[in-house]
């Protein structure tokens, strides 16, 4: 598009249809602009009343705070007392719940391991062992002897 066809009043396609007239464009932006400007006090005004209604609220919540944190002044120290004591219940707790898990850990990971999983094993076959002589009544019978001897 050439400088001349941009300052013509009206806008040409390649076809030489017309696009816009810049005439009869001018005055319409310009009433919707009068209009727009013409709201803005309505508008603002609005908006300042809300603003207004904002700060009441605000300030009114702001004194509601300060009056619930002096009435939970009283009970503060209470419950701290009451959260110490659960941490330090809990601090116990743990520490006797880890100390079985450390004897597990050092029993599978440590180096005697192999040598308690032996003893482990004989221990029970004994017990088997014993629990076979119980059904058959042999213990009974050494018992009774023992006590006789005595």
């Amino acid at each position: 598009m050439t400088r001349s066809a941009l300052l013509h009043p009206t806008l040409k396609d390649q076809y030489g249809n017309p696009l816009i007239n810049a005439d009869r464009m001018a005055p319409m932006v310009a009433g919707w602009a009068i209009q727009i400007a013409n709201k803005i006090p309505d508008i603002m005004s609005t908006l300042i009343e809300q603003t207004v209604e904002a700060k009441t609220a605000l300030h009114l919540a702001v004194e509601g705070i300060g009056e619930n944190a002096e009435k939970l002044k009283p009970i503060k120290q209470e419950v701290i007392n009451e959260l110490r004591g659960l941490r330090m219940t809990t601090a116990t707790e743990v520490a006797a719940m880890l100390k079985p898990l450390e004897d597990i850990r050092k029993f599978f990971l440590g180096t005697e391991h192999d040598k308690e999983i032996t003893r482990l094993r004989e221990f029970v076959d004994l017990c088997e062992r014993l629990e076979k002589l119980k059904q058959s009544g042999f213990l009974d019978t050494v018992a009774d002897t023992m006590l006789k001897l005595s």
